[in-house]
């Protein structure tokens, strides 16, 4: 199973470029031969999945109809067969994971095997990782969230936006090199 997330352009300092980051993705969905799963709603990631061998191609979406995969339509999770939708049960990812990321691992999930109507429901056990989007404390109704390892704007963007409602401290941003080198933070990451 190959899972394409997005072709934005991220951690370029480990590829040594926009180019040879893309190309790496390309090599992944040729490669990919059981199921691809492509985020539906990243035009770039939609690009990508068009040079795909896979023997089925996974969509996901959070914005628009597809033929085959997985989308959200208000509070629920909807399996998607050549066009007809079946409701697999209410959409609530846990608050540290991003949306799309969610709906991509459940598709994932799916394609291995795990039951689609307790896709909905799995993921809410799962731990977050170190410094994304980890609840530190609350403190007289603000809580205080660490997601450390967003380093770039784009990426702080991306965490502000899961914060739905109530008040939030974020702390955001992280290394700014590791080794010497820069870390996530590219002239094309630094200007999104």
């Amino acid at each position: 199973i190959g899972v394409i997330t997005n072709a934005w352009p991220d951690h370029l300092e480990l590829h040594g470029g926009l180019e040879r980051y893309l190309a790496a993705k390309r090599r992944l969905v040729e490669r990919t031969q059981g199921t691809l799963v492509v985020n539906r709603d990243d035009p770039g990631a939609t690009a990508l999945a068009a040079a795909a061998r896979a023997a089925r191609t996974l969509f996901v979406s959070s914005q628009t109809d597809i033929e085959d995969g997985l989308i959200i339509r208000g509070d629920e999770l909807l399996a998607v067969d050549e066009g007809h939708g079946e409701a697999l049960g209410a959409w609530r990812p846990p608050a540290w994971a991003h949306p799309t990321c969610a709906l991509l691992a459940c598709a994932a999930a799916i394609s291995c095997g795990v039951d689609p109507h307790s896709a909905a429901s799995w993921l809410r056990d799962v731990p977050s990782l170190v410094h994304r989007m980890r609840p530190v404390a609350t403190i007289d109704g603000v809580r205080i969230i660490d997601d450390t390892l967003a380093t770039t704007p784009a990426k702080s963007m991306a965490a502000l936006e899961q914060m739905a409602q109530g008040r939030v401290v974020l702390v955001v941003g992280g290394l700014a090199e590791m080794d010497g080198a820069a870390v996530q933070a590219s002239d094309i990451e630094q200007r999104a």
